[in-house]
């Protein structure tokens, strides 16, 4: 029977032929939780029986108290540090990056490849042609005995994006367009499966922007097929050997959408929801007191190279915090290489250390009573930057940038 692309990742995972609906108990390529869930994986530990060579396939990574602000998450860290040290666990330091992107970055998400973590962004890995699941901390648990995933094999649903961008649209505002009009909960259950002339277009930041946003559509995960892009990038990280899955041109979905991304304009979504998505003309001269940069879907390289592009030459508004806080101490690199981080410092932006900065309200630019921010993140839920008294917006990095400058929602494409 013909398969989605999913679907023939559990078959070879589980070693059964399987659909959608299809008990499976499949073998899991890599595990790992963050530090918000490191302290329940620590406390599931012993609830099953431990085969230590699963611990050379699980990593814990401290991305989002990153550094520690207090004593009680310098407490997590230490606690996670000496778990890794007595199992022999891997762990990606506070500044490494955020997890998703060190995943891609050190080739433990390649194509063909199944991955379960304790977070949210987890179907970031589908941009490589792998799959990502969200698991609980029973899960990983479980994990470290059998070393795989008990579950029901999702449907999948296809969208097929086409026609080419306006000049000053990008990827962000597709995905918000998409995330507006279908809202909370369309894709529950299922694995979303990207095709398109649109997507065969995009770059390997922007991938990951489609998979890591489709989590606000509740999907499973999101999975793009492999192509030169994505071959082409693991050659540079030295990856020589993977296994790619493709869907059959027969195989079933449980229903195909298809969008013409080149009727979408700049979007925005408005307080307090990431379904509350307009023209970003509705939301314009709205004045901010904070624009952010960072988060898992669009704090990448490229998004950080638009931010310089649009500020050199220009300060930031003197009433306006603009922090940027890189994905991954790679791109950080890179972008102080490139003198992205030299022309961000001299315009007035604040750059942080990597990870998720602002964005989960935890530390590093906190919002206060009244604040208005502009954030190319994927959460603007009240109170989610530490605030409930604040306002969110959520743009692309471009409209982010823009928006500093000026010291209110714009778009370079509105005069």
């Amino acid at each position: 029977m013909a398969k989605t692309i999913a679907e023939k990742i559990f078959s070879n995972k589980s070693g059964i032929k399987c659909n959608a609906g299809t008990n499976v108990n499949a073998k899991i390529d890599f595990a790992f939780a963050d530090d918000l869930t490191g302290k329940n994986i620590i406390s599931n530990f012993h609830k099953n029986k431990v085969n230590k060579k699963n611990f050379k396939k699980f990593a814990f990574f401290f991305d989002h108290m990153s550094p520690c602000s207090n004593v009680e998450s310098a407490s997590v860290h230490g606690s996670i540090r000496l778990f890794a040290k007595e199992n022999n666990s891997n762990i990606f330091d506070v500044g490494r990056g955020i997890s998703h992107h060190v995943i891609a970055e050190t080739g433990l998400a390649i194509p063909g490849t199944l991955l379960t973590g304790t977070a949210k962004f987890v179907s970031t890995a589908g941009a490589l042609g792998a799959l990502g699941l969200n698991v609980t901390a029973e899960d990983i648990s479980n994990f470290f005995g059998t070393g795989t995933l008990k579950c029901v094999v999702p449907e999948t649903m296809k969208i097929i994006l086409s026609g080419k961008l306006k000049k000053t649209v990008y990827p962000k505002d597709v995905m918000l367009s998409i995330i507006g009009n279908l809202g909370p909960d369309y894709a529950k259950g299922r694995v979303i499966e990207f095709s398109g002339s649109f997507i065969d277009s995009l770059s390997l930041a922007d991938r990951f922007t489609i998979t890591a946003m489709s989590s606000s559509l509740n999907a499973v995960s999101a999975v793009l097929a492999p192509n030169k892009v994505v071959y082409s990038y693991l050659a540079e990280i030295l990856v020589k050997q993977t296994k790619p899955v493709y869907s059959d041109i027969d195989c079933k979905y449980s229903e195909i959408l298809e969008f013409d991304v080149s009727q979408i304009g700049p979007q925005i979504a408005n307080p307090h929801s990431i379904y509350n998505v307009t023209d970003i003309k509705k939301s314009v001269d709205r004045k901010i007191t904070q624009a952010v940069i960072a988060g898992c879907a669009n704090s990448s390289l490229e998004d950080i190279k638009n931010a310089a592009k649009i500020l050199k030459g220009h300060k930031v508004k003197s009433n306006v915090k603009f922090y940027i806080a890189p994905a991954t101490s790679e791109i950080f690199k890179s972008s102080l290489d490139k003198g992205y981080i030299r022309t961000l410092s001299a315009s007035g932006a604040i750059i942080l250390p990597v990870g998720y900065g602002p964005s989960n309200g935890i530390h590093q630019g906190v919002l206060c009573d009244g604040d208005v921010c502009i954030s190319s993140g994927d959460d603007n839920s009240r109170g989610v930057m530490g605030n409930e008294k604040s306002e969110i917006y959520i743009a692309s990095s471009a409209n982010v940038a823009f928006s500093a400058i000026h010291g209110k929602i714009g778009c370079p494409a509105i005069k």
